[in-house]
């Protein structure tokens, strides 16, 4: 059994979202991307202006800091409209075939077969149990044994 506790602040619900929503966001501003610059290099061809992949650069600059500026200000409402979990102390207890998650609001019991897929980042293990609903594990406030036991339930 290994216990460890995390603190729910606004800067960890940002890098879970972040981590939750990059994917998606990355693959979609990537197709985007890629769609105006072939756009941009057929009429530069096409015309021989170079005003053409000019504005595609351009298109493409502001398409990537739009979508940046979406992500957060997602991220920020949801944070505000979610008071219940604002600075809320989460513990967490490891057992043999299962985790639990306490806190002052909530309790949760989860069997390691219904784990989606653990995200492990230099400061977090992301214990997901579906695409978008998951657990903060604050790598910090765990022990090297903990540690071990969430990588290999990776596996």
């Amino acid at each position: 059994m290994y216990k460890t506790k995390t603190k729910f602040t606004y800067e960890e619900f940002k890098r879970y979202e972040d981590e939750c929503f990059k994917k998606k966001n990355l693959i979609i501003t990537f197709i985007s991307a890629l769609i105006l610059i072939i756009i941009g290099i057929f009429l530069t061809v096409s015309y021989k202006d170079y005003i053409f992949i000019i504005g595609v650069s351009i298109g493409v600059l502001v398409g990537v800091i739009g979508t940046i500026i979406r992500i957060n200000n997602t991220i920020k409402k949801l944070w505000e409209s979610n008071k219940i979990i604002q600075n809320a102390e989460v513990e967490y207890t490891f057992y043999d075939d299962h985790f639990e998650q306490k806190s002052n609001v909530s309790n949760s019991k989860i069997k390691y077969d219904m784990i989606y897929k653990i995200v492990e980042t230099k400061t977090n293990f992301y214990i997901f149990i579906s695409t978008n609903q998951g657990y903060i594990i604050n790598k910090e406030n765990c022990k090297e044994k903990l540690i071990e036991l969430i990588r290999n339930l990776k596996k």
